[in-house]
C-alpha cells in the first residue's frame, strides 16, 4: 500500500512529460544566413564553404544585354533568423525531407547554418534552382525553398526572366504569400 501512495504522486507529477516527444518540441534556436544580395551568372560553381561577408562593388558586367553598373552595397551579406514561426515551419519541412538523385551541390547563393538549443549546427547550402544540398545529399523541397528564400527578401533581388520559373512559386501544393520581384512585379 505505501508503495501505490508512493508511485500515485510520482506518476501524477510525470505525467505533463508522457507522451511528449522530441518532435513536438521546436530544437532549431536561430539559423545564421550568408548570401548574395544580387543576381548573377557564375562561370563556375561557388562551394557554400566559401561564403564569406563581404561587399564587392562597384563593378560593371559585361552582359549579353549590354552594361550592368552594381552598386558598391553589393556583396554577400548576412543575417540572423529568429522569428519562432518560421524556426518550427523549417524544422517540420526538414522532417519531411527526401532525397533526389542529384549527386552535385548546388552552385551557392545561400548558406544557412542552422543552430540548435543543444549547441551543435547544421548547414543547408541553397542554389538558384529548386535544389539544396543538406547532410551530404541533394534535396528538393519546394515549401522550405519559399520559406528560406522569402526570409531572406530572395526575391526581390531574382531577374524578373528567372523568378517566374522558380519551382517553389508555381507549386500549388502549398499556400503561400505573394512576393515581389526585383523590378516590383508580384508572384
Amino acid at each position: 500500500m505505501k508503495k501505490a501512495i508512493l508511485i500515485f504522486p510520482i506518476l501524477f507529477l510525470l505525467l505533463p512529460f508522457l507522451g511528449r516527444s522530441e518532435d513536438t518540441e521546436n530544437t532549431i534556436e536561430s539559423i545564421y544566413v550568408l548570401y548574395y544580395n544580387y543576381s548573377f551568372n557564375s562561370p563556375v560553381d561557388i562551394d557554400c564553404d566559401c561564403l564569406r561577408k563581404r561587399m564587392i562593388g562597384p563593378f560593371i558586367d559585361i552582359t549579353d544585354s549590354g552594361l550592368i553598373e552594381y552598386p558598391d552595397s553589393m556583396g554577400i551579406v548576412d543575417t540572423l533568423l529568429t522569428d519562432p514561426v518560421l524556426l518550427r515551419e523549417v524544422q517540420n519541412e526538414l522532417k519531411k525531407l527526401k532525397p533526389n538523385d542529384n549527386p552535385y551541390p548546388p552552385d551557392a547563393r545561400a548558406s544557412y547554418t542552422l543552430r540548435y538549443k543543444d549547441g551543435t549546427e547544421e548547414k543547408i547550402c541553397m542554389g538558384e534552382y529548386a535544389h539544396f544540398w543538406f547532410r551530404g545529399r541533394n534535396y528538393t523541397n519546394n515549401r522550405l525553398l519559399y520559406l528560406l528564400r522569402k526570409s531572406i527578401g530572395y526575391y526581390g533581388i531574382v531577374w524578373e526572366p528567372m523568378i517566374d520559373g522558380l519551382e517553389e512559386l508555381n507549386d500549388t501544393t502549398f499556400e503561400r504569400e505573394p512576393v515581389v520581384g526585383k523590378h516590383g512585379f508580384v508572384y
